[in-house]
């Protein structure tokens, strides 16, 4: 089973804010006559088709860069070689952040909450020397408390 992390609003910002900036860019070498930069501003515009994208599967945790929808790279950490996982419900709330150590090196994966709670089974299914942090179910449980606590309750009159 594949679980795909969710991508952030600055992700989406970024990239309006870089297609805008291109865009000025453009004008401003062909009005002026400036073709001395093009070469900047297609590695500009090339910001917009940039995509990270991060996946946990069977085989460990990949994160896969692609540009123009093609795949450039793909780094894997394989499950034998991450040491920890810890989990953090309150820093994306209501999404959940996992972070997985290999060594000195953290890479965090944000998901929705029904993807975190499979990726987090997956993990313990695949590495079962696999570090979790012991209070993975106390977090469950405030989680889905404070989830009920700010859901609106219907006005009865």
């Amino acid at each position: 089973m594949k679980y795909k992390g969710i991508k952030g609003k600055g992700e989406i910002a970024i990239r309006a804010m870089a297609l805008i900036v291109a865009v000025i860019m453009f004008y401003v070498e062909y009005k002026y006559s400036l073709w001395l930069y093009t070469p900047l501003n297609i590695l500009v515009l090339m910001i917009c088709f940039f995509e990270k994208d991060r996946i946990i599967d069977e085989k460990g945790i990949a994160i896969r860069y692609r540009v123009f929808r093609h795949v450039i790279s793909i780094k894997y950490w394989l499950w034998a070689e991450i040491s920890t996982m810890k989990t953090d419900y309150q820093s994306y709330a209501p999404n959940i952040a996992l972070d997985f150590a290999k060594e000195k090196e953290t890479r965090r994966v944000v998901m929705s909450p029904g993807a975190g709670w499979g990726a987090i089974v997956l993990a313990r299914n695949m590495n079962p020397c696999l570090d979790v942090e012991k209070n993975t179910y106390e977090d469950r449980d405030i989680y889905e408390r404070k989830k009920h606590r700010t859901q609106k309750k219907p006005d009865v009159k």
